[in-house]
């Protein structure tokens, strides 16, 4: 059993099972190296890959092991349009929010950045689009995935996200199926207002 698979175990039997609250998990960010606070992070999460798939209008691409979940995000907050999730082996390791004007961005493993930034959504690291139109920012998005997909990978704390490889062509395809969901729900969006 490798050192990783024996600290998930004592954990488990010292904490119980992961339902732990905010300040146990930052006390364990503190003192566990980070991959394996992140590891017993991972573990423990409800996987968010099925709450964006029961979105209403939500649509599935897969890609061999990963899932590009493209749909519609309302966040006050923010702004509203379309978003889509890439997962990999059940970790989103890529978010882009398509918002129009100045909140079009993307986010790196927000799971990771979830935990990393004590447990606060408002301090997830955004990486922002140019200012543009919802359009726009789908074009950007396209782009972006096509470009820096394996990057995300490649920055995840889990060495089976690090060592996932995505094949370029397939990637590319579902990219630009991703653009014509994504125009698509933009019509919609056009009509219903």
């Amino acid at each position: 059993m490798t050192i990783f698979g024996r600290a998930i175990r004592k954990f488990k039997r010292v904490f119980g099972r992961f339902h732990l609250d905010k300040k146990l998990w930052l006390f364990a960010l503190g003192v566990l190296p980070q991959r394996v606070a992140f590891g017993l992070w991972h573990r423990s999460l409800p996987r968010k890959m099925y709450f964006h798939m029961r979105k209403a209008g939500a649509r599935v691409i897969q890609l061999q092991d990963a899932y590009l979940i493209v749909h519609w995000s309302d966040f006050p907050p923010v702004g509203s349009g379309p978003s889509a999730s890439l997962y990999v082996l059940e970790e989103e390791v890529m978010r882009i929010d398509c918002f129009g004007g100045i909140d079009g961005h993307m986010h790196f493993n927000p799971e990771q950045d979830y935990l990393n930034n004590c447990l606060d959504i408002a301090r997830t690291p955004r990486i922002y689009f140019p200012e543009g139109s919802r359009q726009e920012h789908v074009d950007r998005a396209v782009f972006e995935l096509k470009r820096n997909a394996p990057t995300a990978l490649a920055m995840n704390v889990l060495p089976m996200i690090q060592n996932y490889s995505l094949a370029t062509d397939e990637l590319d395809a579902a990219a630009e199926q991703m653009r014509g969901l994504m125009t698509k729900m933009l019509v919609k969006d056009l009509v219903a207002v």
